[in-house]
């Protein structure tokens, strides 16, 4: 989603989550902070300390969307 359009949603998104209880998708500060957030973070020290295993693009994409849909938001 590009973040202009982000921004547009945000006071609907703010409104909705404020009537229907539940938690926002995202809200001013978490925009903020993907905007700000440093593009050379590398995940080095989390794979070598941690043994982080990230996953392709691919499949993050279709399990995030698989959990959208069972979880009501698709």
């Amino acid at each position: 989603m590009p973040f202009w359009l982000a921004w547009i949603g945000l006071p609907f998104i703010t409104i909705y989550s404020k009537i229907s209880g539940r938690t926002p998708l995202y809200t001013r500060e978490s925009l903020k902070i993907i905007i700000n957030c440093s593009k050379q973070i590398s995940y080095e020290k989390a794979k070598r300390e941690l043994g982080f295993n990230p996953r392709s693009m691919d499949e993050t994409v279709k399990d995030s969307m698989k959990w959208f849909d069972l979880n009501g938001y698709l």
